[in-house]
């Protein structure tokens, strides 16, 4: 499906981007079950020992079990992370499309009621936990007891509370306001990208197929750049591309995975997410997400999909190299199609008893992805050693 890569609305102004965003802020109050270490806490001389580090830690004790505390933790890493499915941060809250307020304040609502009811149940239960606490730490147990926070006080300590803003520069600092909107285009792709970088490595690299429940996380990616797409004149075709490539999740399940032609479609459109710089040399060709995924799947360019993945997480560190492999893979995407027609296909049809000749890419005259592209149904690929690439 070919995908309308220009913009297709106006360039909105900063005023008219604010307009369409509203500001969340979100406080959250979370008590650590922490006191002041003393000096009686610690036992000197003969035999002494300082308390274990399940009970103390960095000047501090803990008076309750840090289990009972986890649950509050857990309500905030799942609220920001479908808050931060939605919107982009901004001077300490998120930005958020004005569209989207009603789907937000469920997400807040809902955390703001699990919070207050596992309040509820701590609050009840706090002197139960202090004690349990200080008769699993019997050599301790005196110092815990001496160190008990009121309950009315611990009470204060946690807390859940949010609130909506609309955005509006005041008089004398509208440039200064719409610079800040303005960078906002580019933190939204530069976001994106780390989104799809991530996908890639997990999902992708050093693989043949993928797990159709990778669909939900494709989605989540879709639908923030769609949300802020008035952000950024780049984003609509990036929809339309991920619009392609969620339809094809369910044609093209081979049970419960991806394998084959789609598969490396999906890798493309990782791929080409995955660097804003990526982003632009797509966007400016005439190249599309089957053609790119078309090129992987021939074979031509395994080698060097390999060879930049695994600059990218060898050792469990990340490489200065990734970058320039990746950049070489796409090198070519966009050139102009003069150019393109005027250089040989790079991937020829083959012997079936014959492997595919991997394409020397420090030969300044091979194009990525030739107009001319191979059916991929009449290739037979060989089974591919990953081992052999290392």
């Amino acid at each position: 499906m070919a995908i309308n890569k220009k913009d297709n609305e106006k360039a909105l102004t900063a005023v008219e981007k604010s307009e369409s965003m509203i500001l969340l802020i979100i406080d959250f109050d979370l008590w650590t079950g922490q006191t002041k270490l003393r000096p009686e806490d610690i036992k000197f001389g003969v035999g002494g020992e300082v308390p274990p580090k399940d009970l103390a830690i960095l000047g501090s004790k803990k008076i309750v079990d840090p289990g009972t505390l986890k649950e509050f933790g857990n309500i905030k890493k799942d609220l920001i992370r479908k808050i931060e499915r939605i919107g982009l941060k901004f001077m300490g809250g998120y930005l958020v499309p004005t569209s989207q307020k009603a789907l937000i304040k469920s997400h807040l609502d809902e955390a703001e009621s699990r919070f207050n009811m596992v309040k509820g149940d701590f609050i009840l239960n706090y002197e139960a936990s202090v004690q349990q606490w200080a008769d699993e730490n019997k050599d301790y147990s005196k110092s815990i007891l001496n160190s008990v926070v009121p309950v009315s006080q611990v009470a204060t300590k946690l807390g859940f509370d949010y609130e909506f803003m609309l955005m509006a520069p005041v008089a004398g600092e509208e440039a200064r306001f719409g610079e800040r909107i303005e960078g906002l285009g580019d933190k939204l792709i530069e976001d994106v990208s780390q989104k799809a970088d991530k996908f890639y490595l997990e999902y992708l690299a050093f693989k043949k197929e993928i797990a159709i429940t990778t669909k939900k996380t494709i989605q989540g990616i879709r639908d923030r750049i769609d949300g802020l797409s008035f952000l950024n004149g780049k984003c609509a075709p990036l929809v339309a591309m991920l619009d392609e490539i969620l339809l094809g999740y369910p044609v093209n399940a081979e049970g419960r995975y991806i394998k084959n032609a789609f598969f490396y479609q999906i890798s493309a459109a990782m791929l080409i997410l995955s660097d804003p710089k990526r982003i632009e040399q797509f966007l400016a060709s005439n190249k599309t997400v089957e053609v790119v995924g078309s090129g992987l799947l021939a074979g031509s360019h395994i080698d060097q999909l390999v060879k930049a993945a695994n600059s990218k997480i060898e050792d469990g560190e990340e490489s200065d190299d990734f970058d320039a492999d990746l950049d070489e893979f796409f090198a070519d995407m966009g050139d102009e199609e003069a150019s393109a027609a005027e250089t040989t296909p790079v991937v020829e049809a083959v012997d079936e008893s014959q492997s595919i000749e991997m394409v020397d890419f420090t030969d300044p005259e091979v194009v990525l992805f030739d107009e001319e592209v191979i059916d991929p149904e009449s290739v037979q690929l060989p089974d591919i050693d990953q081992n052999s690439y290392f």
